[in-house]
């Protein structure tokens, strides 16, 4: 099962600018009074891991209705499935999460001790079509990935009702 190792979200709902690293953790809880944004962190995470193509955003999804600023949700994903990994899927837009939690794009460092990530960055502009994107933070590029390999990330909602709540199960 794929791990989140840190989120990035920028100009979407609530939230202008919000950046943490959840580490090696196996567990994290969201803690707050009504509406200071846990809802809309979970609800960055499942679209970022979406397995469908549509998501439904609209105007109101944008940070203060400004759709001149694009929704941008990045996380950093390791125990990522081996499929994913192989040179010809995204295995040569892969990094590395070195012990002291530093992420590198240049696998040259790669040891026994360093874990194969992969970025994933979804943007969505005025025109409110979203993009994925593997990042490689290195001079080949990004690629695009798609739903069906978002799939293989195996995201799930686990609630009485289908948007409240997010887990990653296996």
């Amino acid at each position: 099962m794929s791990r989140l190792y840190s989120l990035r979200i920028e100009n979407f709902r609530g939230i202008k600018i919000l950046e943490h690293t959840f580490g090696w953790s196996n567990n994290c809880v969201l803690i707050g009074r009504g509406d200071s944004g846990k809802s809309t962190v979970l609800k960055a995470i499942s679209y970022l891991l979406s397995p469908v193509w549509n998501l439904p955003v609209n105007d109101y999804d944008f940070y203060n209705r400004n759709v001149d600023q694009t929704i941008v949700i990045e996380g950093v994903l390791y125990d990522v499935p081996e499929e994913l990994l192989q040179f010809d899927k995204f295995g040569q837009y892969a990094q590395a999460i070195r012990p002291d939690g530093v992420i590198c794009p240049d696998l040259d460092i790669f040891t026994d001790k360093a874990k194969l990530c992969l970025k994933l960055r979804l943007s969505i502009g005025e025109d409110l079509e979203p993009s994925w994107i593997v990042v490689s933070n290195r001079d080949i590029g990004d690629k695009i990935i798609s739903a069906k390999d978002r799939e293989k990330f195996q995201m799930y909602y686990i609630a009485d009702y289908i948007d409240s709540q997010l887990s990653l199960c296996k």
